[in-house]
């Protein structure tokens, strides 16, 4: 009668063995249609028409004085594309350059450090728009900095800079209410959007390649 219990106890523990590790294996399998996201963000960045648009020489500035220009200026470091930096750079002063990489989005205090009101750095993001326009500069816009940097102010910079873009690089909390997406559809401008500030190095890797 022992021998007979212990045989089915047995048993059982290599029944439950059998379909516990199957369960487990089946539990940790991908899904089959898994899509890793990274994959599709180089697609998107791909299809988006970016590729290939910016020539050098390049210059980095800004529209509204935030910290998304200084953020802007170190991931083109990772790339190794070389860039002039400067934040706040004149139209005057543009000429030399092939492409203009705007960090389009307002800080009041980034304003106020540099001086700047926002009606005197609204009135010399226009004038470098027009100016780049005149002369075939391309201009490039990237915002960076989120939800945070949207609002009335920092949407009267981004309006300006998207005005007469060759290509939009977005960070895609920023973009919740689609306004970029409006915007490249409308115009017709290539538009790259990516999950993470540190994503953005593929967009520009791309479109300066």
């Amino acid at each position: 009668m022992r021998k007979n219990i212990i045989l089915l106890l047995i048993g059982a523990l290599v029944v439950f063995s059998v379909f516990g590790c199957s369960n487990s294996s089946a539990d940790n399998a991908p899904a089959e249609n898994t899509v890793v996201e990274a994959s599709t963000e180089v697609v998107e960045v791909v299809e988006s028409g970016l590729v290939g648009l910016g020539e050098s020489p390049i210059l980095v500035t800004s529209f509204g004085q935030s910290a998304d220009v200084a953020m802007l200026k170190a991931l083109f470091a990772k790339t190794g594309i070389e860039i002039t930096y400067d934040p706040v750079v004149t139209s005057e002063a543009i000429s030399d350059y092939k492409t203009i990489v705007i960090a389009a989005g307002a800080s009041t205090k980034g304003l106020g450090a540099a001086g700047i009101k926002p009606e005197e750095e609204l009135e010399r993001a226009q004038l470098i728009v027009d100016f780049a326009i005149a002369n075939d500069i391309k201009i490039v816009v990237a915002h960076l900095g989120g939800g945070s940097r949207r609002g009335d102010l920092s949407d009267q910079f981004i309006d300006i800079a998207v005005s007469e873009a060759s290509g939009l690089i977005v960070v895609a909390e920023g973009n919740e209410d689609g306004y970029f997406n409006t915007v490249s559809e409308d115009k017709s401008i290539p538009l790259a959007v990516v999950e993470t500030i540190s994503s953005v190095v593929t967009p520009l890797e791309e479109a300066f390649k």
